[in-house]
C-alpha cells in the first residue's frame, strides 16, 4: 500500500456570494474509482435564505481555468451542508490550484 499525502485545498467564494451570506467551512477533496482529487465536498454555511445555482471553477496557478462544476441549491438562514461540486474525471486538483465558487 503506498503512503497518501494529505494537502488542503484553498476555495473562495465570489464577492456576491459573500453578500449573499454564503461562506465555506471544512472542504473535502476525494476522486472516485476511475479519477484522482476531481470532487470537492464544501461545507457551505448560509447566512441569509438562498435559492439559485453555484458553480465552481478550478484555477490553475497561473489563473487559466481547467474545470467547472455546477449544482442547483436550495437553503433557508442559518442552513449549514456539504454541498458536492464534481468535476469531470480528466480535472486533477492539487496543491498548486484553487476552486473559486460563484
Amino acid at each position: 500500500m503506498g503512503v497518501e499525502e494529505t494537502f488542503s485545498i484553498t476555495v473562495e467564494t465570489s464577492d456576491q456570494l459573500a453578500k449573499n451570506g454564503i461562506t465555506t467551512g471544512r472542504i473535502i477533496l476525494s476522486g472516485t474509482d476511475s479519477s484522482t482529487d476531481n470532487i470537492i465536498s464544501a461545507y457551505l454555511i448560509f447566512g441569509k435564505k438562498y435559492s439559485g445555482k453555484l458553480t465552481a471553477k478550478a484555477i490553475d496557478e497561473n489563473g487559466l481555468e481547467f474545470g467547472r462544476s455546477s449544482l442547483t441549491i436550495s437553503a433557508d438562514s442559518g442552513d449549514a451542508r456539504f454541498a458536492d461540486f464534481a468535476f469531470d474525471k480528466c480535472t486533477n486538483l492539487d496543491r498548486k490550484d484553487h476552486v473559486r465558487v460563484e
